[in-house]
């Protein structure tokens, strides 16, 4: 926990007899260094004795604490504590921890459901961290004063805090905890709304609106990524399908929804009633920022239907979308204001293969959550929906350049060009030596595992043109897929999907690489390399594998960077002719973030990522280096896992003490597995000659451990001579 102010006392709840109500405002009911109650900016107030049962504590005037800890301290009996008003009484529980943020912790003893039904205001930030399996509901109107309020801890699955009283003034309100956040009523709250983590019971998200709005947020950010299992990260769930007495209407904010690879699930409500309408989302901007996002929609039995209707849809490059739902386009809508002017292709009409498509979206009529699917989408009069398989894809590759094309054949004769094109199965097929395959729209979709546009090394791989187009390809669920062919163009590549990407072409393509989903393996067996322009990674849960060359630069702020191949499990050399930046974005789920995952396979074998300028860390960046199941530790062997020519910049990042085991540096930026026998990590070499080198010795003299600590510190900012 924060320490709270100097001036600050802690005071500890004294009473502990069942079905009592108390007053807070009695020094006797507490215990502390002086005589009181806690009611000063800083106080620390621990309501966390073991009580024999419910109790309700009646405020009776405004109270300020910087720190509130609460919950019954017996697990195997937890009771519940309240804290309140009396009647129509209207105090505050003020909470105000001076420059540091107040807290408000349960116990996590048991599972007891604590309330705070008193009026909330707060004039600092306030953390609010569940322990275990708690329940928190704020009953009571909350008063921002335009500071942030954080949720963490919890326990997945667990619908764990309630928020139905109302929330004023702007803000940020955080979920970064396992649980989830329920929110009903209406809020008349101005700020924003960032989904991190967090999931409860089915039907909910890390902000579940089933009978609430926050129609008036400023902006709703859903953070996350989909894997080929499920989704991981943020997620916002309006609705359940469930009967109620009258339309929900508007659940949502009405100005900006962004999306950095989360997952927005939006269901219809069954009438208990006499209406029976469309329930309905009105939103100014949705925006597919980064990543890889999932929209999913349900009208749910017995409903009406329900529509999310968007002014703008935008969208940054590098990001991709899956929508679905078993009703799409038909009860269940996603309409957009612009929908139609995204569309690239031939304009054709419903049931033609010349039917306009969104490159970076796909959608399918399935009731799952799951990131799958396996047809393009397009813009109708009744919104997003996915392209007919069987009528809206032509079967040959020669078919025409404002097709949409859907096949495995891909040999041509001579130039040739498709609007869009879905690669049908798992086997190999080249374009044709000399040849080249224009897809103008930038979309590829491979639709089965194993499937290959050209063959690694192969003479007759052709080359795969995009031309303008950003590339969008697509590799989905589990998917392995390649493109050996040379990928052309001039606008950059985006990774899409929650498979796994290898080009191993001498590709020519310029523009930035984004890894915007799943594993992005550049190279094979060291065959193989980017384009001309920059590799980025802003998508979380991504990630860069290969044994292959990155031509420029790597920027990562999110994801991870695995060297080898099957991606990033093989162990191997990953080359970057330019600079290695490693600057994770501070995560939700602590200060340090894992940015690159180091295999040592044997006593001369290991992952390596070799960099031709500047390694740029920072103090949130983690290295996580592991042994292989086969390799046993032995003096002398040696690794450089990191080599570069430029600047090294740390930026807070520490390597930790030298001559270390490695049993205690999970939390630091190096983590190194763990040595036993009287070995130790030497790293002096990490700042000396442009190299991050391991080596184990024995435990040295400590006249010697100390000259060699000494050394770390005064190398650590210099460069290669």
């Amino acid at each position: 926990m924060l320490v709270p102010p100097l001036c600050a006392e802690t005071f500890t709840w004294n009473q502990t007899a069942a079905g009592t109500t108390y007053n807070w405002n009695v020094n006797g009911n507490w215990t502390g260094a002086v005589a009181g109650f806690p009611n000063v900016a800083g106080d620390v107030a621990n309501v966390n004795n073991d009580i024999a049962g419910a109790q309700t504590i009646r405020l009776r005037q405004d109270i300020t604490v910087g720190v509130l800890n609460i919950g019954d301290a017996n697990a195997t009996t937890p009771s519940n504590i309240t804290i309140s008003n009396n009647g129509a009484e209207t105090f505050r529980l003020i909470f105000n921890n001076g420059a540091q943020p107040a807290q408000l912790n349960t116990t996590g003893a048991g599972a007891p459901t604590n309330t705070v039904s008193a009026l909330m205001a707060l004039n600092s930030d306030l953390l609010v961290r569940l322990g275990g399996a708690d329940f928190l509901t704020l009953s009571g109107a909350i008063t921002t004063n335009d500071n942030d309020i954080t949720f963490s801890g919890g326990a997945s699955g667990v619908n764990g805090v309630t928020l139905s009283g109302n929330i004023t003034g702007s803000g940020v309100i955080t979920n970064n905890g396992l649980m989830a956040v329920n929110i009903t009523g209406t809020k008349t709250f101005t700020g924003t709304l960032v989904a991190n983590r967090g999931i409860g019971a089915s039907n909910t998200g890390s902000f579940t609106l089933t009978s609430g709005t926050m129609q008036d947020a400023a902006e709703i950010i859903i953070n996350g990524s989909l894997s080929s299992a499920n989704q991981s990260g943020g997620s916002v769930h309006v609705g359940n399908g469930s009967g109620v007495a009258a339309n929900p209407g508007q659940r949502l904010t009405r100005n900006t929804i962004t999306f950095n690879g989360g997952t927005l699930r939006h269901f219809g409500q069954t009438s208990n009633g006499t209406w029976n309408t469309v329930v309905q989302d009105d939103v100014n901007v949705v925006r597919f920022s980064s990543g890889y996002s999932h929209v999913f929609l349900s009208s749910a039995g017995g409903t009406a239907g329900t529509t999310l209707n968007v002014t703008t849809l935008q969208r940054s490059a590098g990001a991709s979308v899956y929508v679905s739902s078993s009703t799409l386009a038909v009860t269940a809508k996603f309409l957009a204001g612009n929908g139609s002017s995204l569309l690239l292709g031939g304009g054709g009409g419903a049931d033609s293969s010349e039917i306009s498509i969104l490159p970076w979206m796909t959608a399918t009529n399935t009731n799952g959550f799951g990131p799958s699917s396996n047809t393009f989408a397009t813009y109708t009069a009744n919104g997003i929906r996915g392209l007919n398989i069987t009528t809206e894809y032509a079967s040959s590759i020669t078919a025409g350049a404002t097709h949409n094309v859907n096949t495995s054949t891909l040999t041509i004769a001579g130039p040739t060009t498709v609007n869009a094109l879905r690669h049908s199965s798992g086997g190999t097929s080249n374009i044709g030596a000399g040849q080249i395959l224009t897809v103008a729209s930038g979309g590829v979709m491979f639709s089965t595992n194993n499937g290959a546009i050209g063959g690694t090394s192969n003479a007759s791989a052709g080359t795969l043109n995009f031309g303008s187009a950003e590339g969008v390809v697509w590799s989905n669920d589990a998917n392995n897929n390649t493109i050996g062919a040379v990928i052309a163009g001039s606008n950059g590549l985006t990774k899409a999907g929650s498979g796994t990407l290898i080009i191993s072409g001498a590709n020519t393509y310029s523009g930035n690489t984004y890894v915007g989903g799943g594993t992005l393996q550049v190279g094979i067996g060291g065959v193989g390399r980017t384009g001309t322009g920059d590799v980025l990674m802003n998508a979380r849960g991504t990630t860069l594998a290969g044994t292959g060359t990155v031509q420029a630069s790597t920027i990562l702020t999110y994801g991870k960077i695995s060297p080898g191949d099957t991606a990033g499990t093989g162990v191997g050399t990953l080359s970057i002719n330019g600079g290695l930046s490693l600057t994770p974005l501070d995560d939700s789920q602590g200060p340090l973030v894992t940015v690159t995952e180091l295999t040592i396979l044997n006593s001369t074998t290991s992952d390596k990522i070799v960099i031709g300028q500047d390694l740029t860390l920072n103090a949130a960046a983690r290295i996580v280096v592991t042994f292989d199941a086969g390799y046993t530790a032995t003096v002398g062997d040696t690794w450089d896992l990191l080599d570069w020519a430029g600047v090294l910049a740390l930026n807070g990042y520490s390597t930790g003490a030298n001559l270390r085991t490695g049993a205690d540096d999970a939390s630091t930026n190096l983590d190194l597995p763990t040595l036993t026998g009287g070995l130790v990590w030497n790293i002096s070499n990490v700042a000396d000659g442009g190299s991050l080198r391991l080596t184990i010795e024995g435990v040295p003299e400590p006249s010697r451990a100390m000259l060699l600590m000494a050394g770390v510190s005064a190398m650590v900012l210099r460069r290669r001579r």
